[in-house]
């Protein structure tokens, strides 16, 4: 559509925006005298004019703002289920140390029963050779 190096390509379909009815009058080649009021339909920059289209006019084509904004919305999205799995993944966490920790104290306590009983039966047949249970239990119960 431009003439003499005047290129108004960015009016025409497929660069953002769906085309116009109107198209500016004037003379091309000097940009100034160009008269857009019949695209913003004589408003004085209204959108209500015939063929200026309103601001989804071209949302999701080339140059269109729709893939931006949808973009950032669904980075923001992804931002909040992340955080929300991070927030889950310490809770999984902390379960686990708490299942872990209530796991070996039960551990814990079994072994150190049983060591103490087989040391019980050992200085109660041989006093003299074998430890008393606290002092055995002292140097090798689990801590």
């Amino acid at each position: 559509m431009g003439n003499n190096g005047f290129n108004l390509d960015f009016l025409q379909p497929g660069y953002g925006y769906q085309g116009m009815v109107n198209q500016p009058t004037g003379n091309f080649n000097d940009p100034t005298s160009l008269d857009f009021t019949a695209l913003t339909g004589g408003g004085g920059g209204s959108d209500g004019g015939v063929g200026n289209g309103g601001i989804t006019d071209g949302m999701f084509g080339k140059a269109g703002w729709g893939n931006l904004a949808l973009g950032g919305a669904n980075s923001l999205m992804q931002g909040y289920l992340g955080f929300q799995q991070l927030q889950m993944a310490k809770d999984q966490l902390d379960s686990q140390k708490k299942a872990f920790n209530k796991n070996f104290n039960s551990q814990k306590r079994l072994t150190n029963a049983n060591l103490r009983d087989r040391q019980k039966r050992r200085y109660y047949e041989n006093p003299d050779y074998y430890q008393k249970p606290d002092q055995y239990m002292a140097q090798n119960g689990v801590q």
